[in-house]
């Protein structure tokens, strides 16, 4: 949940050139406006004859002095919440998605999926590993794994629709939440991503490495705990292993909620 100086910030947009002039010229201006007021009235109550004699010179050199020192001091705390909150960004990003595929981490994935309200209609979860992914590694290297896994993140990408959500959930694992589809359409974009995949091996650079992915899809209407459903699709996914890889195994659960 963002904070109010987070909300702030964001509405300021400091980041913007003319933002962030704006913003400083709006601090200054009314710096300027109350150190008037206030000087004004403070040597009024203490020197009242000095002020009907050199009213405009005392003003003057008040509003230039605090022209000149609000503007710095402005321009410095603006600056500095600026850097704060583009390095917290920053430090956001890498706790949210994954180095190597951009994806959102397991941590990020699970957190946003616990959030998700319950849709009226049916909704997804697809659990898809990387088959012999392993045999990369040991064969070619790691450097080599990192690709592939570049290569089938690209693919998965292409599959899902801008209203799913993917994430990189382990070393080789992705899950998928698919909003808002019935039985067949959740069957249908799991398949294809297991297509996209196994198209991908066409433009990846190592002849002898045939990629592909197993998938557990899990379709369910009413709320579930995570840990459940986590399980159901790990059990599928296990089943698409040991019925010979490169396959979608699917079930739904009844329209029950699940304590």
């Amino acid at each position: 949940m963002q904070s109010p100086i987070d909300k702030l910030l964001e509405r300021l947009n400091l980041s913007s050139p003319l933002y962030f002039f704006l913003t400083l010229a709006g601090c200054v201006l009314v710096t300027c406006f109350l150190s008037d007021i206030i000087s004004t009235i403070a040597f009024n109550i203490r020197t009242p004859e000095m002020m009907a004699i050199y009213e405009y010179e005392i003003r003057e050199q008040t509003l230039i002095t605090t022209f000149l020192l609000s503007t710095v001091f402005f321009a410095l705390l603006l600056y500095i919440l600026n850097y704060v909150n583009e390095v917290r960004h920053a430090l956001s990003r890498q706790v949210r998605y994954d180095s190597l595929t951009g994806l959102l981490t397991r941590e990020a994935f699970l957190g946003d999926f616990k959030k998700q309200k319950v849709q009226k209609k049916n909704d997804a979860f697809l659990i898809i590993d990387a088959d012999l992914f392993k045999t990369i590694n040991d064969t070619h290297g790691h450097l080599a794994g990192d690709r592939a896994l570049i290569q089938i993140t690209e693919a998965l990408k292409k599959g899902i629709r801008k209203t799913d959500t993917i994430g990189r959930i382990g070393g080789e694992e992705f899950a998928v939440h698919l909003k808002g589809v019935n039985y067949q359409l959740a069957v249908d974009i799991a398949e294809r991503l297991r297509e996209n995949v196994k198209a991908a091996n066409e433009s990846f650079d190592l002849e002898d490495v045939d990629l592909s992915v197993s998938i557990g899809a899990v379709i369910y209407k009413e709320k579930i705990d995570l840990p459940t459903l986590m399980t159901k699709a790990d059990r599928l996914l296990y089943k698409a292993k040991e019925n010979g890889r490169n396959r979608v195994e699917h079930n739904r659960i009844n329209n029950t909620a699940i304590a």
